[in-house]
Parts: C-alpha cells; sequence; structure tokens
C-alpha cells in the first residue's frame, strides 16, 4: 500500500443483478403503536413532444393519488385514477405491542424481457410516498446494535439519546417529522439532505485574561494571582460537571452505569488540572518553563498571521509586524489539555505519566497548537531543570503520511524559532543548549547524507525552474520563499548553503531575523551528529533504526551526551491502526523500553478527531492507558469545552443513488451539475463563486480516481459545451484545470499543488476539479474549498468524517458535500437507505481500530527487527561489527530481553507464552550465528557487503533475518499468469 493511498479495488463485492432491471419499486420500513396508516403518495410522467430545434423536449404531468388508508386489514391500494399506473403495497409485522410495517409503491408497467429498451414514458419520477400512523405514532427503529452492547457502545447510546432512527429506506432513504419530540410522520426521500452542525469550542464564565497568552506568559503576575485565575476556570468546568451529575439523576436506568463512568471521567480531569495549577503555584522551575512555552507560544502566533498576511520577498523591504494586534487566546479545550498533561509531563514520577493522554476534538479545532505548547513547556523545562544534558532531542513528533509531516514542520518551525529568538533575550537560557527542529524523512523526501545535500543544491542552482529538495518552502518567521521561482545567479536567493562537512537552511531575506541561519535540519546526517530539539518524522522511518548506527543519538543513546527524548507526539492516532498499526507497535515496544532504558519512560500524547476503542489500540501501541480530552459530556452536543453551534451554518451532506445508470456516467452528469452550479447563482460576487468553483472529487481507490481525470477531460468537458443554450452563462475546464493528490506525487510537488488549490477565482488560475485519493483525508487545510463529490462510500466512517471535513473549513464557507452512492455495491445502498439517521450521529458510527503487535504474522514480520533495534541502541551494540559482540547472558542483552517481555506480557498474555518462546529462538539463533561466523575467522555483522551478516531485506535469500525498509508492506508484487496467457517476454 502507497503513502496515504488506498488500494486499486475497494473490496465491496457488487451485487450482480442490482442494474440488469430499473428499480420498479421503492419503500421504506418503521415502527408503530397505531392501528392503521394514513397514506399519500404522488409522482410525474413524462411525454415527449414534436421538436423542430435540435435536442428532446418533455411535457411534465404530475400525478396525485387520492389519500388513502393501509391497515393489517387492508394491506394494499390500487388508484382509480387515470394515469396513475401505480400500486401501493404493506406488509404488518407485530412485534410484541407495536406494529413493524414495510410500505412500497410500485410502478405496475411490467416488461416481459430485460433487454427491451426501457421507455422514458413508462418511468414515474419524483416519486413521493408518506405515512402517518393514526392512534399513535412512530416509534424508534431497533437495530441489532441496540443488543449486548460493550461499555463504549453503552456510552455512545446515552451521548446519542436524542439522535434516533425512526425509518429505514429500501431502494431509496428515508425521511421523517419531529414534532415536540414525537415523530408523526415518514416518508421516503430519493434525495436525502442532513446538516452537520458545526461544534465550536466556547470559552467558559471566567474567560477574560485566563485564556490570552499575554496573561499567562506575564513574569509580573503573582504565581498566586495565576493560580487564582487558573481555578477559577477550572471551577467553571467543575460547576458544569456538577449540573451534567444532577441530571444524569433522571435519566433512565438503561444510561446510569455509562453516566456514572462518563461523570467520573470529568471529575478526574477536574482532578488533574487543579494538580497541574498546584505545581505552578508551587515550583519556580515548572512557573518559569511555562510563562516561557506562553511567551514563545505568543510569538508564534502573532508572527505565523502577519508572515501569511504579508510574506516577505526578495527586493521589498519586509512589512513590520505593526502594535495592537489582536491578542492571541487558549480555546477552552487547548488550555484545558495544558493543565491536565503537564503535571505528569514535568515529573517523571508522576502517577499520570505512563498514561497517554489523548486531545480528541474535531478537525481544524487547534489540536496541532495545543501539544505544540506542551512540547514548547518541556523544551524549555528540561534546559532550566537538566542544564547541558537537557540538550538533544527533548520531543519526538510522529506522523503517518509525509505530506502532513511537511505541512506540520512549517508550523513547529514557527515555534522553534520563536523559542531561539527568545533564548537570545534570556540570559539563563543564553547558556544552555540552542533550540532547532529536525526533520526526519525518507531520501526520496530530503538528503539523508551531507553530500548528498550538496548535489541536490547544485542541482536546483542550474535548473530552470529549481525544485526545493529540502521541503521547507518559505521562511517560518517572514515567509520569504526559500528557493525563487525561476534561475537567478545570485545564490544568495537561495536559502541553503552546503559543503561536504555542513549543511544549513537560511532566509534569503537580508532583514529577517533568520538570515544567517534557520534553526532547521533536514539531513539525517547533520541530525545525528548534533540532535535537534525537536524531531518531527514519518513513523516509517523509525523501520530504519535496527539499520542505523548513528541514529541512536536521537533517542538519548549511543555517543550522545544528552538525556533521552522525555515527550513523545504522535499525531493522527486512528491512522495507527490494522497492518500498519500492527507493526509501528512491534517496533514501538522496543523504542519505548530504549527510551525508558535509564529508568524513567517519555510522556506520551497524541491527538485525533475520530477514534473508538481508544484504549484498546492505546494498550497495543503504547503499553499505556489512555485519557480522552475533553472528557465526553452526557450527551455528544455538550463537553463544556465544546458544543454544537446552531448558528453557524454547518456541513451540508446530500445523498445521491443513481440507479440504472452506470457509475462513470453518474461521475460525469453529477460532476457536470456541481461545477455549473455556481453560474446558477444570482448576483454571485467573485467570493462566492469562489467558494464552490473547485470541486473535490473523492476516490476509494487509484483506479476510480483514473477513471474520474479522465472523464473531467473528455466526457464532463463535452457535456458542459452542450449547456450553452438559450444564452446560458457555460463553464469549460482549462487544459491544467484538473489537479491530482496522491501518493503518486512527487514529494517537491505537493506544495505546489496544495498552493495552486490556494488560488482563487479571481485570479484566472483556480482548480477546476480536485481528484484525490485519502492523502486528502488528514492535514489538508485549504480554506477556500466548500463542495466535495464524494464517490462511493468509503470504508470507514473515520475516513468519511475526515475526508468531508476538508471543504467548509472557512468561516464563510459552508461546506456541501454530495455522496455518490454506488448502487451495486451493498455498503453504499446500506448508507443511503439509513442516510439520516447515518448523518445525525456520524461520530458515534465510527468504526473500533485495532492492532494485534504480539499475532503470529506480526511477529514473523517485525520482531526479529525490534529485537536488533533494543540490543543495538539500548544495550550499545551500536557499530555494525558489534553485532559480533551479542552475548545473551550479558547485563545490558538481559535488561533489554527482559524489558520487551514484560511488554509483550503487558499488551497481550494470551500471545505472551508464543512471543516468548519465538523472541528465544532469535536469541539462540544470533549467539549461534556469531559463534558459526567466529569459526570461519569471520565477525558478524549487522549488514555487509561482504562477510557474514544479521540483517538482509524481505525478499532476499540466505539465513540472515528480514527486516523492513518502511512500515506498511513487505509484500512484493506478483504477477499472476492465467492459464492459457502467454506468459511475458
Amino acid at each position: 500500500m502507497n503513502d496515504g493511498d488506498v488500494g486499486s479495488e475497494d473490496g465491496d463485492e457488487a451485487i450482480e443483478a442490482a442494474n440488469d432491471w430499473h428499480p420498479s419499486s421503492a419503500a421504506l420500513s418503521f415502527i408503530h403503536d397505531g392501528d392503521s396508516l394514513d397514506c399519500k403518495a404522488a409522482f410525474a410522467i413524462y411525454a415527449k413532444e414534436d421538436n423542430e430545434g435540435p435536442g428532446s423536449s418533455w411535457r411534465r404531468s404530475p400525478v396525485s393519488l387520492p389519500a388513502f388508508s393501509l391497515s393489517p386489514s387492508e394491506t394494499y391500494f390500487v388508484p382509480e385514477v387515470p394515469g396513475a399506473r401505480v400500486r401501493v403495497t404493506s406488509r404488518w409485522r407485530r412485534v410484541l405491542d407495536q406494529w413493524m410495517v414495510t410500505v412500497a409503491i410500485e410502478n405496475l408497467i411490467e416488461r416481459s424481457d430485460p433487454e427491451d429498451k426501457i421507455e422514458t414514458q413508462d418511468c414515474i419520477f419524483q416519486t413521493q410516498l408518506s405515512c402517518v400512523p393514526i392512534g399513535g405514532e412512530v416509534l424508534p427503529y431497533r437495530t441489532t446494535a441496540s443488543v449486548n452492547m460493550d461499555p463504549e457502545e453503552c456510552e455512545l447510546a446515552l451521548r446519542y439519546r436524542d439522535a434516533r432512527v425512526y425509518a429505514v429506506g429500501h431502494g431509496t432513504s428515508a425521511a421523517w417529522d419531529a414534532q415536540d419530540g414525537s415523530v408523526r410522520s415518514v416518508a421516503i426521500d430519493f434525495l436525502p439532505t442532513v446538516t452537520v452542525p458545526a461544534i465550536a469550542a466556547v470559552a467558559g464564565a471566567s474567560g477574560g485574561n485566563t485564556l490570552r497568552l499575554s496573561f499567562l506568559s506575564d513574569a509580573s503576575v503573582p504565581p498566586e494571582t495565576l493560580a487564582e485565575h487558573l481555578n477559577e476556570f477550572v471551577t467553571d468546568y467543575e460547576r458544569w460537571v456538577d449540573v451534567r451529575e444532577e441530571e444524569s439523576h433522571g435519566l433512565p436506568a438503561a444510561h446510569s452505569e455509562a453516566s456514572v463512568r462518563l461523570i467520573e471521567r470529568m471529575r478526574r480531569a477536574v482532578r488533574r488540572m487543579r494538580g497541574s495549577i498546584t505545581v505552578l503555584k508551587a515550583d519556580p522551575i515548572v512557573l518559569r518553563s511555562f510563562r516561557l512555552a506562553m511567551v514563545a507560544m505568543r510569538e508564534q502566533m502573532l508572527q505565523s498571521g502577519h508572515a501569511r498576511m504579508n510574506p516577505g520577498k526578495r527586493g521589498r523591504p519586509l512589512i513590520a509586524r505593526p502594535a495592537g494586534l489582536k491578542e492571541p487566546e487558549w480555546f477552552p479545550f487547548q488550555l484545558g489539555f495544558l493543565l491536565v498533561s503537564l503535571e505528569s509531563t514535568a515529573y517523571e514520577g508522576h502517577e499520570d505519566r505512563s498514561v497517554v493522554d489523548l486531545i480528541w476534538f474535531p478537525t481544524g479545532g487547534g489540536k496541532t497548537e495545543a501539544y505544540l505548547a506542551l512540547a514548547a513547556f518541556e523544551m524549555v523545562r528540561r534546559r532550566l531543570t537538566r542544564g547541558v544534558d537537557g540538550g538533544g532531542t527533548a520531543v519526538i513528533t510522529r506522523y503517518t503520511l509525509r505530506l502532513l509531516t511537511t505541512q506540520q514542520f512549517q508550523r513547529a518551525a514557527t515555534l522553534i524559532c520563536a523559542l531561539e529568538r527568545l533564548q537570545e533575550q534570556d540570559q539563563e537560557l543564553k547558556r544552555l543548549p540552542a533550540f532547532t527542529i529536525g526533520l526526519w524523512l525518507g531520501d526520496a523526501t530530503t538528503p539523508n547524507k551531507l553530500i548528498d545535500a550538496l548535489s541536490r543544491l547544485d542541482e536546483t542552482y542550474k535548473a530552470l525552474k529549481p525544485e526545493n529538495p529540502f521541503q521547507l518552502e518559505a521562511c517560518p518567521w517572514c515567509g520569504t520563499s526559500i528557493i525563487p521561482d525561476t534561475r537567478v545567479d545570485d545564490r544568495s536567493a537561495y536559502g541553503a548553503n552546503a559543503t561536504k562537512n555542513d549543511f544549513y537552511l537560511y532566509c534569503p531575506h537580508k532583514e529577517c531575523a533568520f538570515s544567517t541561519r534557520l534553526p532547521i535540519d533536514v539531513v539525517d546526517e547533520q541530525m545525528y551528529r548534533t540532535p535537534p530539539t525537536m524531531l518531527m518524522g514519518t513513523v516509517d522511518k523509525f523501520a530504519r533504526l535496527p539499520l542505523s548506527e548513528a541514529a541512536g543519538s536521537l533517542l538519548g543513546r549511543g555517543s550522545s551526551p544528552f538525556d533521552a527524548p522525555s515527550l513523545v507526539i504522535q499525531d493522527e492516532l486512528h491512522l495507527l491502526s490494522g497492518p500498519l498499526g500492527t507493526t509501528v507497535a512491534v517496533y514501538e515496544a522496543a523504542i519505548q523500553s530504549v527510551l525508558s532504558w535509564g529508568g524513567s519512560r517519555p510522556k506520551i500524547v497524541a491527538s485525533t478527531a475520530t477514534i473508538r476503542a481508544a484504549s484498546e489500540q492505546v494498550k497495543g501501541l503504547f503499553a499505556a492507558e489512555v485519557e480522552l480530552h475533553p472528557a465526553s459530556g452526557i450527551s455528544a452536543e455538550d463537553s463544556f469545552f465544546a458544543r454544537v453551534d446552531r448558528d453557524a451554518p454547518g456541513r451540508l451532506y446530500i445523498g445521491l443513488m443513481p440507479q440504472a445508470f452506470t457509475q462513470s456516467s453518474s461521475v460525469v452528469r453529477s460532476l457536470t451539475g456541481l461545477l455549473e452550479a455556481p453560474l446558477s447563482l444570482p448576483d454571485a460576487t467573485d467570493e462566492d463563486l469562489d467558494a464552490y468553483w473547485t470541486v473535490v472529487a473523492y476516490h476509494n481507490s487509484l483506479r476510480e480516481l483514473g477513471r474520474t481525470v479522465t472523464i473531467a477531460r473528455d466526457d464532463v468537458e463535452s457535456l458542459l459545451r452542450t449547456r450553452g443554450v438559450g444564452g446560458v452563462k457555460v463553464r469549460s475546464i482549462r487544459g491544467d484545470g484538473v489537479e491530482e493528490l496522491t501518493s503518486h506525487v512527487q514529494a517537491d510537488q505537493l506544495p505546489k499543488i496544495l498552493a495552486r488549490l490556494e488560488r482563487r477565482y479571481a485570479s484566472g488560475d483556480a482548480v477546476d476539479v480536485a481528484a484525490t485519493t485519502n492523502m486528502l483525508s488528514v492535514g489538508i487545510d485549504v480554506s477556500r474549498l466548500g463542495v466535495m463529490l464524494m464517490n462511493g462510500q468509503p470504508k470507514t466512517t473515520s475516513e468519511y468524517i475526515q475526508a468531508t471535513s476538508r471543504v467548509g473549513r472557512g468561516r464563510d464557507v459552508p461546506g456541501i458535500v454530495v455522496t455518490l452512492f454506488r448502487a451495486t455495491k451493498p455498503r453504499d445502498r446500506s448508507h443511503y437507505e439509513t442516510f439520516r439517521g447515518y448523518h445525525e450521529a456520524l461520530y458515534r458510527y465510527v468504526e473500533p481500530t485495532s492492532v494485534t503487535p504480539w499475532s503470529v504474522q506480526s511477529r514473523h514480520r517485525a520482531l526479529a527487527a525490534a529485537l536488533v533495534l533494543l540490543v543495538r541502541h539500548g544495550a550499545g551494540l551500536r557499530t555494525n561489527t558489534a553485532c559480533g559482540d551479542f552475548d545473551a547472558s550479558s547485563v545490558q542483552v538481559r535488561h533489554a530481553i527482559t524489558a520487551l517481555k514484560t511488554l509483550i506480557k503487558h499488551v497481550d498474555p494470551d500471545e505472551a507464552d508464543d512471543a516468548f518462546e519465538q523472541l528465544d529462538a532469535l536469541i539462540t539463533h544470533w549467539a549461534a550465528r556469531v559463534a558459526d561466523a567466529a569459526a570461519e575467522g569471520e565477525t558478524l555483522q549487522y549488514e555487509a557487503k561482504k562477510g557474514t551478516s544479521l540483517l538482509k531485506n524481505f525478499g532476499d535469500a540466505g539465513e540472515a533475518w528480514p527486516v523492513m525498509n518502511s512500515m506498511r508492506s513487505v509484500d512484493r508484487a506478483v504477477r499472476v499468469i492465467v492459464r492459457g496467457e502467454k506468459a511475458p517476454a
């Protein structure tokens, strides 16, 4: 599987007969406690008219049926109305003292041969059917999910108790009308729409100064005053919890246990916040670290906003940041997270040190700033507490996608620049190790060696249109481009300097504070020599640890004189599931053992917008417990820190399932309609047009994306040209109007594509169609995008939420998502038929994630690598030839093995014995290989071009242990030859 893309197939078996016949009926099922039903039905038919001009003309004739009743004794209705060639039937099933009813409307036109052409005039259109119970009301529709629920499902049922499903469709979707808490009618709905309301981060009553970074960073404020304000903030939350607890006493008995668990988590969050406030008041170093972190974060926010609005350009003076800008403020959930996690981050022996604190908040809410603030606190605290020993890599921040990594790198780099400027002004910090940041990626993205950096920079100098091989597109402080758009002779315009022994980036603008050197490293070799304070990379890069002698310095081992990293941040935790998460977890066991070698484990925090079964996933990944922040309220609409905002426009979801059409034909018509829509807006301004000008076409496979790209440039463009009749405005797709965003795009092209997506309608160069796979679903923030065509239901609700949240992110751009369901796919049909119920409780349907790191297949893939990683960087056998010094009886090796076995036993006791047996076999084999090599006068090496090697790549021959270069796949492509097919030459 490629980085950030799904496979070529979606794995959902087609319903073979779904398109053999046009659908001749539509139905809905519901439960009610009445005696009978009052029903209404209507539809339209079309007749072809003679037309002398081009094209065809049709006349629409509406047909409304007289009201009719259905009951257990009268289960069908055939209207005696001219042109009414329909029948309504029903099926009644008794469920205790209620009725479960399915009502269907059928077209009575018959076809003897499915191959016969279907005449348009035989079809009925815009079909409507509604039912009202007499002597009762519509009741919630029960599903199998309501039975045998685990504790988390019970909590979800409590939180979403007001989001009920009252009907499901069959070949259609269903709608219902709720008034005063009861539902009186249900209806079929072929074009369902649901507005998912926006989630707003809101302030408590204490708001004011407490949330302002200028106040939190002010050293003149007495610690007692700061603590008083923070305690007021927590008290607001505590009072809110008191009210929720009182409300919970009035809940049905079925929800009592779930409510007790939720309330206890809120109470625990209160206690943890109070604990952090206490240490801020009592510990001067913690207080000073916190305030300096707030100074740095304030500068980061102010300078980022200024540089975004006024980017620097060589040859022009930098625009000074004006005084009097709006003071940055924390969202309450951000400050709450800092207070929840600060005490256990500051103290290695704290009881919550091993707890993974997970920021759980909707996309675009500010999770990144929250964990960057904690990172700033820890980077400063280590230096103030440990002096020179507190240098080196303090924080490891990991991502799952290179695109996400490079985007977040720019934001984090601004924070590091702010810390360096702060260090220049602070006498105590000035004498301590410098603040730096490193980007740790594969050599296809950034150069891994200094000689490679020199070579790439020379190529960049020569290129007529230089590509940036160093991922940093612009100076993080002033916004000046690091590499010019076109070749220039003045090499100072290129913000990089390289020799065989050194490499550094700088801002090409002479007025910038970082015109001499930026505190940024992108070359592995240099980072191993001087470990960066904050290390950012993809999880895949950590697969190289068993194979790298020098990388141990990043973990505080080997020749590094510094402490081990004390804070690990895992972004987008939900992506570490399935095969990727399973493999990561095996390596993570070894990495955590190395980081904890000295007796203190690092603090781990993570972030996500969508997750289920977090406790099982975190236990599998990190062998730890987890606590979510903000703690869930007893209603999904309010957690104190986030509430549903009914005044905001929200995001509009529209369901569309064309039947008896090919998927390609459906895409052509849907995409054409969405492209034309902006031109139909009356009196539209450029801003109005811009919001919906670029259609994001999301796909579940690369094959589907390729088909859409071809369709957009051919069929859609042809269809658009036919619309210009009678002076109607016509839109066309420009030659370069279609952009692709997939893992196939080169790393140096990704920033350019994102910049292209930012171009507005008024520029004349706005993208028409952005065709993408799940590369878009995490970390992409282009505020102007407003409309998406979702081409088929994604495999998981998590991906659906993440992907669709990429449109409508701007404050003035309400998002519109058209989900194009495929009638031949069971999963698509199911989501379409339950469209309203699904979308009114989206987060409830996020599927649990799982990792199984100690299963047989997982151990086969990664256990040997984990053992080598731990022994090499933990036990100190770093060098290539030190592999031959392996001694299973040595104190260091026994310590490493014990640490790994302890983690395995904690995570998966059922697999522990088998895992121990396999691990012991590996240890015995390693010792035997050492002895065999010595007997032949050789030294066993980890990797040997000539000689005996312990490790090899997957697929290579020999008795060496196979290890991976990436955590995603070790499978080689296999050509399958069908019998009778000619084999390739």
